[in-house]
């Protein structure tokens, strides 16, 4: 965190398996304060798994969603933020075949938290 910037970033890369499947997923999120009320941020999320096949190494772009938000607080205890994400890939609730196209989809997410 910095004075109107705020960075954050993670990544976890797991191998399995006696094949040596690769699974890695990581994220990158900007934030910017424009005032003490209104922020916005990025985000590029991604997941990908490599398997080792008798032909070479298939890769599979699991997921990948990017985001944008625009951060509203109310007051010290309610905060509106409205999103936008751009994601495609296999991370859905219907079956997929990985040698298909990913599948994409684009959505909005408007939500209000209050605490207390």
């Amino acid at each position: 965190n910095f004075d109107r910037l705020t960075t954050r970033a993670e990544m976890r890369d797991l191998t399995f398996g006696t094949g040596g499947s690769r699974f890695r997923t990581y994220y990158g999120q900007l934030g910017y304060r424009l005032s003490v009320k209104f922020e916005v941020n990025v985000q590029r999320d991604v997941m990908e798994l490599r398997v080792p096949t008798p032909v070479g190494q298939m890769h599979i772009p699991y997921n990948q969603d990017n985001g944008a938000s625009v951060v509203y607080t109310f007051g010290p205890n309610i905060v509106g933020k409205l999103e936008l994400h751009d994601s495609d890939g296999y991370g859905v609730e219907v079956p997929v075949s990985y040698q298909g196209p990913a599948i994409e989809s684009r959505y909005l997410i408007s939500s209000i938290s209050v605490s207390f």
